[in-house]
């Protein structure tokens, strides 16, 4: 879903990178990291479940970025709406 690189203001930018493990959790499939600006995927996620975890870890990066609190688990319902309406629109197939 997402490119290699991300803007997320003019001189902003994340970048995306697949991993087999990310940190110490092996549950962890995805992971924004805001100092560094990677936002961290699994390898080998299935195509929905990468699409949804680019999602979330993309709003985490955008709303780390503008300062914006949100709580995780309506991160969680935002990126699964986001995912649904790219696809409605065929934004992603």
């Amino acid at each position: 879903m997402l490119p290699n690189q991300v803007r997320i203001k003019p001189r902003i930018t994340y970048e995306r990178v697949f991993q087999e493990l990310i940190g110490d959790d092996p549950s962890t499939i995805g992971y924004c990291d805001s100092d560094t600006r990677h936002i961290y995927i699994r390898l080998n996620l299935s195509k929905r479940l990468q699409e949804e975890t680019e999602a979330h870890e993309l709003l985490h990066a955008i709303a780390d970025e503008y300062g914006v609190k949100i709580a995780h688990d309506e991160l969680d319902k935002l990126a699964t709406a986001l995912v649904k309406v790219l696809r409605l629109n065929k934004w992603i197939k």
